[in-house]
């Protein structure tokens, strides 16, 4: 970079400064406005802190983020007690937690595209709204169609809270200072995520299931309140109206229905019918079709794509997005069929079996604190992607290990490991995607980071329950017990522990159960191999870029 730039200040001394145009003059227009900094540079944008408003916006972010990441485990442990008291079916209560996860992976790309047009903070108290209706219902209901109708509208408000937190950070923070601020809402995420086990099982024991719901009103009403007076960000200076017609429309609606119909056939599958069934096989190739036209739609048709179409040319970028799909996949692979595993083999009590997965989180909380920070002060991220894979990998392979008689100090020690690896993937891959792409397209970036995250969440709950439950079918079959018990395997748990401890019938189930699990971990110790492998390929990029954003914090002069 050219030494007569006296006017650097101007690009990295301030939050949302704008470079003078002499400045930008001399950019190669291939940089797309990225800004490599030299030591000097640097030094001056260690200079940046966080503004008291900043501060409190991350206080908002995080008390709403807190009780998103809780809704989406919560019923982890309670789903055999939620079963029993609603009559539902082996499907309606897989779809009570499926229902969240899909709606809220889907419809992420298309609400923050939606927050160019209208707006950060107009979207997300839109989706404090819906996810608190979504509650609201789900207490109401007395049969699974209402609670699952519920279960839906909380995932599309769930899902906008978790993207525009990442998309207000990257408004706010320099790249460089993410890290070490966005693990304040992050943590937030990651312990919503890991204590919804404990509370789902403390709410299953002793009062009813209906709190499980009514927890969220407390944080809602504080995220209603909080949202339109502290997280002031201007969007950008266009007509709404124009950016409403400019929308993409046509791409967003066929994402939608084609990701929709996807998850739904991988559900179906081996669950609720045989793989090579038509009710599977349809959604399957209309799902996948649909995809395959969006991508042709977003690159080649649309005028204002939702997707930007320089992030789907980077082989790097896209590795990155695979990777944090297979992190998501293995996150709730492990922590969903772990506390069934919990609940059946060991019979273990709901309240019981969140306090034992307890370590995960008190691993993943202050991984992700440290790894943040050290990416912070570095300035380097590949170094924490390859150790989370690895510890990852690590524990995974360990979970096969798990059998009736493994010892709590055992599985401490494995969820401990686990919780690490996760804890700095979280962080590794987010700043990852952001460090590779450019600086106009990083809210975009940042968008499908979110998506390929919550899509990750839905495919480990998804193919965990296929690997599971096709080879509880097969070691149950090979047992010669009945075979059904592997399509209501969730809810059969509860008449599964109430037999006699010396019942055979009890034991040879249990086996076979064990079975199942010891096959599932198999597989996903695969996946995070996969992983760990493909995350060498990811190229290096900096993480010193300028700051800008369309969208910007409204403060007085002086603040």
């Amino acid at each position: 970079m050219s030494q007569d730039f006296n006017s650097r200040d101007d690009v990295v001394g301030g939050l949302v400064e704008k470079a003078p145009d002499s400045f930008k003059a001399h950019l190669d227009p291939k940089q797309e406005f990225e800004v490599a900094l030299d030591q000097d540079a640097s030094q001056i944008d260690g200079n940046w802190t966080a503004t008291t408003q900043i501060k409190l916006i991350l206080i908002c972010l995080s008390i709403v983020s807190i009780v998103v990441a809780l809704d989406a485990t919560i019923l982890v442990a309670a789903l055999p007690t939620l079963a029993t008291a609603l009559s539902g079916t082996a499907n309606e209560t897989f779809w009570a937690g499926s229902a969240y996860l899909l709606t809220s992976a889907v419809f992420q790309p298309i609400l923050v595209a939606l927050s160019d047009v209208l707006g950060r903070r107009e979207i997300l108290f839109t989706s404090v709204v819906l996810f608190t209706s979504g509650s609201l219902i789900c207490c109401l209901a007395n049969n699974f169609c209402v609670l699952l109708t519920g279960r839906a509208i909380q995932g599309i408000g769930g899902g906008g809270v978790i993207v525009m937190n990442l998309i207000i950070m990257t408004d706010v923070i320099p790249l460089r200072f993410r890290p070490k601020y966005n693990g304040v809402s992050q943590v937030a995420w990651a312990l919503g995520t890991i204590i919804g086990p404990i509370i789902g099982g403390f709410i299953a024991e002793k009062t009813t299931w209906r709190w499980l719901f009514y927890l969220n009103f407390p944080f809602c009403g504080i995220g209603l309140l909080m949202v339109p007076f502290v997280v002031r960000i201007s969007r950008a200076r266009k007509s709404v109206r124009a950016g409403l017609l400019q929308f993409d429309w046509f791409g967003s609606c066929l994402f939608i229905a084609s990701t929709t119909i996807l998850l739904i056939g991988l559900t179906w599958g081996g669950h609720q019918y045989p793989w090579d069934s038509h009710q599977t096989l349809v959604p399957l190739c209309v799902g996948a079709g649909g995809l395959f036209f969006t991508g042709v739609w977003e690159v080649s048709i649309a005028k204002q794509p939702f997707i930007r179409r320089a992030m789907l040319r980077d082989r790097s970028l896209m590795t990155a997005y695979f990777c944090t799909l297979l992190q998501g996949l293995t996150l709730y692979g492990g922590i969903y069929y772990l506390a069934l595993l919990l609940l059946s083999v060991q019979a273990r009590k709901p309240l019981n079996v969140g306090l034992i997965i307890l370590p995960i989180g008190c691993g993943l909380v202050p991984a992700s604190t440290f790894f943040g920070l050290a990416i912070s002060r570095l300035g380097k991220w590949r170094w924490a992607v390859w150790a989370g894979w690895a510890l990852n990998t690590l524990a995974m392979g360990l979970l096969i290990l798990l059998r009736t008689s493994t010892s709590v100090v055992a599985m401490v020690f494995i969820f401990l490991v686990l919780g690490l690896g996760q804890g700095a993937l979280l962080v590794g891959h987010n700043f990852a995607v952001q460090a590779l792409a450019t600086v106009e397209d990083v809210a975009s970036a940042t968008a499908l980071f979110a998506f390929m995250r919550g899509l990750g969440l839905c495919l480990g709950v998804v193919i965990g329950g296929a690997v599971f439950q096709n080879r509880l079918a097969t070691y149950l079959s090979d047992a010669g017990l009945p075979t059904i018990i592997a399509t209501t395997a969730e809810s059969y748990i509860s008449e599964l522990v109430s037999l006699p401890v010396t019942s055979a019938h009890r034991i040879a189930v249990t086996q076979a159960y064990s079975k199942a699990f010891q096959s599932l971990f198999e597989v996903i110790t695969g996946i995070s191999g996969l992983g760990f492998v493909l995350s060498f390929t990811v190229r290096s990029a900096s993480l010193d870029k300028i700051l800008t954003s369309a969208h910007e914090l409204e403060e007085k002069e002086g603040n």
